[in-house]
């Protein structure tokens, strides 16, 4: 569960937040925003990522802002159809509120809710698409822009799991 406000730019939003679950690296940087490689999480090798997209038109992507789910598997991840494993879903987020989001996983089934509502709920199964180190995965957020701007803040965030928490900077088990 995590708060988070997006504020445009001058003009119009872009390009948005992602929240992140892999297993490359703990460093793991992905592209800038602005093409099929943005929103931070682009190019990063085995991951999933529900991707809050404010800008319309990144490559690949629907007119809208919307919330998807992007995975290639253990290939670099990025934006739009090649990637999609959610469908995309409207959502609009920037507008400099502070919103709140959960993002459920167990059993197969991946829901995203924002501000009380559901957005989605998908079935997936990260043991089958990630090759994850016993079940543990790293967990995190990204953001870029390109040429259009906008303030992305993760205002708090938290963690719960039926798992033991291991200590800080080693990886959280996501499911096996």
């Amino acid at each position: 569960t995590f708060s988070f406000r997006i504020t445009p730019g001058l003009f119009e939003a872009a390009d948005g937040i992602a929240f992140v679950i892999q297993n490359s690296a703990p460093t793991a940087i992905g592209g800038a925003g602005g093409d099929a490689l943005g929103l931070g999480y682009g190019g990063i090798s085995n991951s999933l990522a529900v991707e809050f997209d404010t800008y319309e038109g990144n490559a690949g992507d629907p007119v809208f802002d919307h919330a998807a789910v992007q995975s290639c598997g253990t290939s670099p991840n990025a934006t739009g159809a090649p990637c999609n494993i959610g469908g995309s879903h409207p959502l609009f987020v920037a507008n400099g509120n502070l919103h709140s989001a959960t993002i459920d996983y167990g059993l197969g089934l991946l829901s995203l809710s924002v501000d009380g509502f559901g957005v989605f709920a998908l079935p997936v199964d990260l043991s089958t698409i990630l090759s994850l180190s016993g079940g543990q995965a790293y967990l995190g957020f990204t953001a870029s822009t390109g040429g259009a701007s906008e303030t992305a803040v993760i205002e708090s965030w938290s963690y719960e799991s039926t798992e033991p928490v291991p200590e800080p900077g080693t990886m959280l088990l996501v499911g096996s």
